[in-house]
């Protein structure tokens, strides 16, 4: 691992350390939480304080982070919340659950966003892991105003422990759906929101899909080694665990870890361009429902997705005919030069599995998106996110195993999606 992280370092710009005391004698788990104009991090410092110890120690790692040009109120609430975490942590700290946090609040105005705290914190996460000789180390990714279960440290270490080949994992989550923190209508918002995620994921599954993972900052898991050797987190402002995660996916036996849970908070926030809270601010502000994809969509992707797994020669002549037969994902990859580059995949395989993955590894979680993205643009307009689930569960024949008399509709299709999404063993990603 040192010589790996030196790789990186030299490689990817890491930072010099900023946590001056060494390492835990058997570090094994990081926790690592980007904070910026928080007020009220405590709440997930206690979280994580009261959740049983797994077998290794554990550290938890927050980087309070803010622009060169930041306002004087942005100031003042990191330099508060930089007290608050450094007394938490010295009342609470331990020899085998240490909290650290440290200040980066000059960062270029040009990155200074939550991609480039991520990679600042998971950086020095990696570091500390290199530092100590441990090879074995494992990086989960916190938010700020997210709480998690009791078990959440356990079930990650034993997740990997169990999973040897696994390079990464998403851990379930589930936003609060009511409660007196915030105002009903954030309440309502949050549920058609997370009812659009877990619909598109949904979506991705039900079109074979060999990557239908979630993509949720707050509840990702990866070894600090494949961290490193994949060229670690991005400075992105907004979509950084979407861009980090997906560059994962192709290595194979990416896992989720169901046995746990990650509670994301649903408040308004303008941190970032789009995300969970700017989609919940702007649903209050409008009164228009949160929207999401017409499930037609996903027959298009399953007809990609099929004909790839239908491929077992390098003879592609078959395969592009097939493709051709639906006009719509032929159009989409005409416009994105797939044919040309099948040669180039076809040229540099050595056989039709080989040739399948790096069909898929093309056809990325990035590429999908676009494809659905260009779908709903020119063809099947948006439904709102309510509507969207239903038509899901009626095209694919799936049924609500449990739903009261008056439970709301949207409330019944989000709680059945959050059981079939974390029913072990999960999802499968398989080429």
């Amino acid at each position: 691992m040192q010589k790996l992280f030196s790789h990186y370092r030299s490689r990817f710009g890491a930072a010099p350390p900023f946590v001056d005391l060494p390492p835990a004698r058997n570090l094994r788990l990081a926790v690592t939480i980007p904070a910026f104009r928080e007020e009220n991090i405590l709440a997930t410092l206690e979280s994580l304080r009261t959740c049983r110890l797994p077998e290794g120690d554990v550290e938890v790692l927050v980087c309070v982070n803010g622009g060169a040009d930041a306002d004087a109120a942005t100031r003042a609430l990191n330099a508060a919340a930089l007290d608050q975490v450094r007394r938490f942590a010295a009342q609470h700290s331990t020899a085998r659950r240490a909290f650290h946090v440290f200040a980066a609040d000059d960062l270029p105005p040009k990155h200074a966003g939550v991609g480039l705290a991520r990679k600042l914190v998971m950086d020095e996460a990696a570091g500390r892991f290199a530092a100590g000789g441990f090879d074995d180390g494992i990086i989960a990714g916190l938010d700020a105003d997210s709480l998690v279960d009791a078990d959440y440290l356990c079930a990650i270490e034993r997740a990997f422990r169990r999973a040897p080949a696994m390079p990464a994992a998403s851990i379930h989550y589930e936003h609060p759906l009511d409660g007196a923190d915030f105002a009903p209508e954030v309440y309502a918002a949050i549920v058609e929101y997370e009812l659009h995620l877990r619909s598109y994921v949904e979506g991705l599954r039900a079109a074979d899909y060999p990557w239908a993972f979630h993509t949720i900052g707050s509840s990702f898991a990866v070894r600090a080694a494949v961290y490193c050797r994949e060229g670690g987190m991005n400075k992105r402002k907004a979509a950084e665990d979407f861009y980090f995660l997906q560059k994962l996916f192709p290595l194979g036996d990416y896992g989720e870890i169901l046995d746990t849970r990650v509670v994301p908070s649903p408040r308004i926030s303008d941190r970032v361009p789009f995300g969970t809270g700017k989609a919940v601010g702007d649903r209050i502000e409008s009164g228009a429902g949160i929207s999401s994809y017409d499930p037609r969509t996903w027959r298009h992707v399953r007809h990609f997705c099929r004909a790839v797994r239908g491929l077992h020669t390098l003879e592609t002549a078959d395969f592009v005919e097939e493709l051709r037969r639906d006009d719509l994902l032929d159009d989409f990859l005409r416009s994105v030069d797939f044919y040309e580059a099948l040669e180039h995949l076809r040229a540099n395989s050595g056989g039709a599995a080989m040739l399948r993955r790096k069909i898929f590894s093309w056809f990325n979680n990035l590429r999908a998106l676009k494809f659905v993205h260009r779908l709903r643009d020119e063809v099947y307009p948006v439904l709102p996110a309510g509507q969207s689930a239903a038509e899901l569960f009626e095209l694919e024949s799936l049924e609500i195993a449990h739903s009261g008399p008056q439970q709301n509709r949207a409330i019944a299709l989000l709680l059945e999606l959050r059981r079939r999404q974390s029913t072990p063993p999960g999802w499968t990603s398989k080429c």
